[in-house]
């Protein structure tokens, strides 16, 4: 799975288990990560948008917990802990119909046991700021 702290091998490990994850049908991609950040992305299709034609919001808070949870994984050590989502919360400010959504998480704080985080979901054309999402991992000892 993912555990070299490889940029590339991670990218390349998370293409290759997309289709087995609501990922691929919704198109998201890995474009980026390292110790500051994580960054996914995806083309805003029919796949995610609402009945009004506007960015689904529940795609927002998906690509938030999806990116942060990836991050937290790629901070901790996948033989001993595995990042369990606990709590996340989203805040929408605009709406997009059409282009590219990209989601970038920053740790805010990184404990033994949990890592917090902060998601910013922009248009990517307009650089527009879309959601701000929170999202806590907790890392689960694997027994």
């Amino acid at each position: 799975m993912l555990s070299a702290k490889d940029e590339q091998s991670w990218i390349q490990g998370y293409n290759a288990m997309q289709d087995r994850t609501v990922h691929g049908p919704l198109g998201l991609r890995l474009v980026s990560i390292s110790d500051e950040r994580a960054v996914i992305e995806a083309e805003i299709t029919d796949a995610l948008r609402q009945p009004m034609g506007l960015l689904h919001g529940g795609v927002s808070l998906l690509m938030g917990e999806s990116v942060a949870s990836l991050h937290a994984a790629w901070l901790g050590d996948l033989e001993e802990t595995a990042p369990v989502g606990v709590d996340i919360n989203g805040t929408h400010l605009r709406s997009a119909t059409q282009g590219h959504v990209r989601a970038i998480a920053r740790v805010l704080r990184k404990t033994r046991s949990f890592v917090f985080h902060e998601v910013d979901i922009e248009h990517v054309e307009s650089g527009a700021l879309l959601c701000k999402v929170r999202i806590s991992n907790f890392y689960k000892p694997i027994t």
